[in-house]
């Protein structure tokens, strides 16, 4: 009982964790850069909501950056930045938060919410 109890502890820690955030964000971009909409639906809620543009993201063509986790409201966030090649060849970078719903120990992306949007400053 005292293994069972701990190993619940832990999977319930490791879910509340910025690392376990972190990992749902990669594995959403990598799923849509793959075209994977199982995938996307498995990460995804059944109400998922976002408000980035359409983007063609190629395997190893963007970056992500983390810009920390956050709670407001009850709902928590992850912040991240988007940079990708723009269609003018200047890249782009889109600066947004990751809604999260957590299901027991499940986590899953219920919106990505667009706050800004950059360009690449010309030299």
């Amino acid at each position: 009982m005292v293994v069972i109890a701990g190993i619940l502890i832990g999977l319930i820690s490791y879910a509340d964790s910025r690392t376990a955030r972190i990992n749902l964000l990669s594995q959403y971009f990598h799923a849509l850069a793959a075209k994977d909409t199982a995938l996307i639906d498995d990460l995804t809620g059944a109400d998922f909501v976002s408000d980035l543009p359409a983007i063609n993201l190629g395997r190893g063509a963007y970056q992500l950056f983390d810009f920390g986790t956050s709670e407001a409201e009850g709902l928590k966030m992850q912040r991240f930045m988007l940079v990708f090649p723009g269609a003018d060849g200047f890249e782009r970078a889109l600066l947004a938060d990751m809604i999260i719903n957590r299901i027991g120990v499940i986590n899953e992306i219920s919106a990505i919410r667009l706050s800004e949007t950059g360009v690449r400053i010309k030299k």
